[in-house]
């Protein structure tokens, strides 16, 4: 399924950030997007894309110059940095990458809520701690036509020879760290469907990836996909405080997908971190979008 991850740039002849959004093609990243990003956006965001050289879609059109002209460019790019990527130089000599955000929430206003875009990440802490406690509610809006389309959403903990399963079927994990809520059989009610609270401190530290994921029940006998389910949206919330973190909300086409990847959380040092994934998948049920998931860990793409 499409594969898509992010980059945060920065232009200093326009003083402001910009996103670019990467799409995997033949096993490369290869830019196809570009859209202006907020100060704020820029200092709690940050990407997992690797890899020495990339493409740019020549139908990309980034910016305008000074005469009115719309700037394109399908110049492959090298990387001045191992490992790391350079978009520098191709539009206006100036465009460049940015690593330096940490990923913190430390500018957040109280009340503000950090709408994530697909690939961005941040850190699931508040004024500089890690949080302990957080909930996740996960929302969509049923298919226009037909009934009987039941979507789940499901958690998996993944380690090193390790898995589980947390789902409508098994609201707990072993240490009690993970629970789950239940099931809506049919995506009615107001904005929330479904919520699973998260005890991070809980979490055994065999553990290192919580993937997040929606799938429809019975999705191929049934023939159902993801594209005839609507407004797919996740948020992560501080279940002291009560206020929202962050907020991811589905944008790309899923018509080929009876499953999606909609976020995951990562141990990161005495942290964690979330981001906002959005990878479809085409899946008959849980077990083998488990299989998925641990081939996608082991190898180191998850």
């Amino acid at each position: 399924m499409e594969e898509i991850s992010f980059l945060k740039t920065y232009c200093p002849k326009l003083n402001r950030y910009w996103g670019v959004r990467l799409k995997k093609i033949g096993g490369e990243w290869v830019a196809t997007d570009f859209y202006p990003m907020t100060n704020e956006e820029a200092k709690v965001v940050a990407s997992q894309a690797n890899q020495p050289r990339f493409d740019v879609k020549p139908t990309m059109t980034p910016c305008v110059d000074g005469g009115g002209h719309t700037m394109r460019s399908s110049d492959r790019i090298p990387c001045p940095r191992p490992g790391q990527y350079s978009f520098q130089c191709i539009y206006c000599k100036k465009l460049e990458i940015r690593y330096d955000s940490d990923l913190r929430g430390t500018q957040r206003r109280e009340g503000d809520i950090i709408k994530l875009s697909q690939g961005q990440e941040i850190r699931i802490e508040s004024n500089g701690r890690p949080l302990e406690n957080v909930m996740l509610e996960v929302g969509w809006d049923p298919a226009k036509r037909g009934s009987n389309m039941d979507v789940d959403s499901t958690v998996f903990l993944l380690g090193n020879c390790e898995a589980e399963m947390i789902y409508f079927g098994k609201h707990n994990d072993d240490a009690y760290s993970i629970e789950h809520h239940g099931d809506n059989l049919t995506g009615s009610g107001d904005d929330v469907d479904e919520t699973i609270d998260i005890r991070l401190n809980k979490v055994p530290s065999k553990y290192t990836k919580i993937p997040v994921v929606i799938n429809i029940y019975s999705a191929h006998s049934r023939r159902q996909t993801l594209g005839t389910v609507k407004n797919m949206f996740i948020r992560l919330v501080d279940k002291n405080s009560r206020s929202v973190l962050c907020e991811y909300t589905v944008m790309h086409n899923l018509y080929n997908a009876t499953g999606l990847t909609i976020g995951v959380l990562t141990r990161s040092g005495s942290g964690w971190t979330f981001r906002a994934s959005g990878a479809g998948e085409d899946v008959e049920n849980l077990y083998e979008y488990r299989e998925i998931l641990e081939h996608q860990f082991r190898s180191g793409k998850l």
